[in-house]
């Protein structure tokens, strides 16, 4: 295993090393002279959407997925309103269609998508209840995909109409040029420029790397729209990220995140309902054990 590890290593020391030095920011094109400043500004409301999704049994060539998806509006002091929906339970394959689309034949990452639309199908039911300046804070970027773009341009527009700004926040982002992790970069080189501010970085087109609080130890991924002016933005979703347990991230998505997220105790909830269906429909335990056989269960 030493052997191995070492080997690993390799390729790890590389990716590190992508946080350090000038050479690296050369590497990205990284131009300090974008690097801005901005001030906490007052928001008017602010809606956060989430969404959580959870293999909850594996059959191999299908699973019975589980999502749950919910909002919360919210102002820089406390929650106005909240609603969390029911746990959706499906019996996903490797046929699964959408809308004439053909999903993928992994039924996770089916799960997966699916729970990203309906997430995008809650901020059109939001919409009509916001107004003029209020944003709504979408959980991840707002790239989209085959199976969900239309539904994120239509909002786009609805939004639009009303006067209200979609904003998209990473809590986890993959962004990597020559094995460069591209936030680690800018973080490193935004805080020696603005060590007690909050700033933000326009990585390219929507996309900016944002630190919404002077003390806080994280920056994020942030989407805005085109034509928005994003410094304005930034400095509303600030006054959101004043929370100690969450400090530098809008506390209205931290809450519905906690709202949201199917935990394993939901999971085994409802394996044992639909184990104590199957059994009521006259199928033996065995039969049940045999369909989601999986000998590592027996192992841990």
């Amino acid at each position: 295993m030493e052997e191995s590890l070492k080997k690993t290593f390799v390729f790890l020391k590389e990716i590190l090393e992508g946080g350090r030095g000038v050479e690296q920011a050369r590497k990205i094109n990284l131009d300090e002279k974008l690097f801005r400043s901005f001030e906490e500004r007052r928001c008017k409301k602010i809606a956060a959407i989430d969404g959580s999704s959870y293999d909850i049994l594996d059959g191999e060539f299908f699973i019975i997925g589980g999502r749950r998806t919910g909002y919360v509006i919210a102002d820089s002091e406390k929650i106005l309103e909240r609603k969390i929906g029911d746990i959706k339970i499906d019996f996903l394959g490797k046929e699964k269609m959408l809308n004439k689309i053909k999903m993928p034949e992994n039924p996770h990452e089916v799960n997966e998508l699916l729970r990203e639309r309906e997430e995008h199908l809650v901020a059109n039911e939001v919409i009509e209840k916001l107004g003029k300046n209020d944003i709504i804070l979408m959980d991840g970027s707002l790239e989209g995909n085959e199976y969900v773009s239309h539904i994120i341009e239509e909002n786009f527009e609805t939004a639009r109409q009303k006067g209200i700004r979609i904003v998209g926040i990473s809590k986890k982002s993959s962004l990597i040029i020559k094995n460069v992790p591209i936030i680690n970069m800018v973080k490193r080189k935004g805080e020696e420029l603005f060590a007690k501010e909050r700033w933000y970085y326009p990585l390219f087109e929507r996309c900016y790397i944002v630190k919404f609080h002077p003390l806080s130890r994280f920056v994020f991924r942030v989407d805005i729209n085109e034509n928005e002016d994003a410094e304005e933005i930034l400095g509303e979703i600030a006054s959101l990220c004043n929370d100690v347990c969450f400090l530098g991230y809008p506390y209205p998505l931290a809450d519905i995140h906690n709202h949201v997220v199917i935990t394993s105790h939901d999971a085994f909830d409802i394996k044992m309902k639909l184990q104590e269906m199957a059994i009521e429909n006259g199928f033996t335990l065995e039969e049940w054990e045999a369909l989601f056989f999986d000998y590592h269960e027996y192992l841990r």
